[in-house]
């Protein structure tokens, strides 16, 4: 962490980690997008129109089922991630900050089944370690088992939806 980062007070520094976070999270979706294509042999396109839409879930159930086949490693090294993001409720909560307080954060979290509401309050010393960790381990996994650089092939996937889309 820069020690700019370091000079924030405890909850601008929670915020920045949280947004860091959130934007990791968003390549971690695209990474799993761009491997459906990838393992699917389908046009980029074709795949765009029916992956991106979907949640992280439903591509995290596809995503397992064609890793299987070609890395068991790299499937279990997928459901840590989501249970890391997933125990954490960081992916399907939001944090807010009553009444305009920032010295104090909560996580509001609605779960649909079953029906259960939560607002809890966060703690400044979170970290997101964990998820980063496993982040880095599963993408390892897949360059591994496949041969490939997961940026590269993430990056030719965007470049053929956009040239296309």
């Amino acid at each position: 962490m820069s020690s700019g980062v370091q000079m924030l007070a405890p909850p601008q520094r929670f915020m920045y980690e949280y947004g860091c976070f959130v934007s990791f999270w968003g390549n971690f979706d695209l990474m799993m997008e761009t491997l459906i294509w990838h393992l699917s042999g389908t046009d980029p396109i074709k795949s765009c129109r029916e992956i991106n839409r979907l949640t992280s879930g439903v591509k995290h159930q596809r995503l397992t089922q064609l890793l299987m086949d070609v890395s068991p490693e790299a499937a279990t090294a997928l459901d840590r991630v989501f249970d890391v993001a997933k125990r954490n409720d960081w992916v399907h909560g939001v944090v807010l900050n009553p009444r305009g307080d920032f010295s104090l954060l909560t996580r509001f979290r609605v779960q649909k089944n079953p029906f259960k509401v939560e607002n809890t309050p966060i703690g400044f010393n979170w970290s997101f370690h964990e998820f980063y960790e496993a982040y880095g381990q599963f993408e390892q996994s897949v360059e591994r088992a496949l041969g490939i650089d997961m940026r590269v092939m993430c990056d030719d996937y965007l470049r053929a939806v956009q040239r296309h889309g």
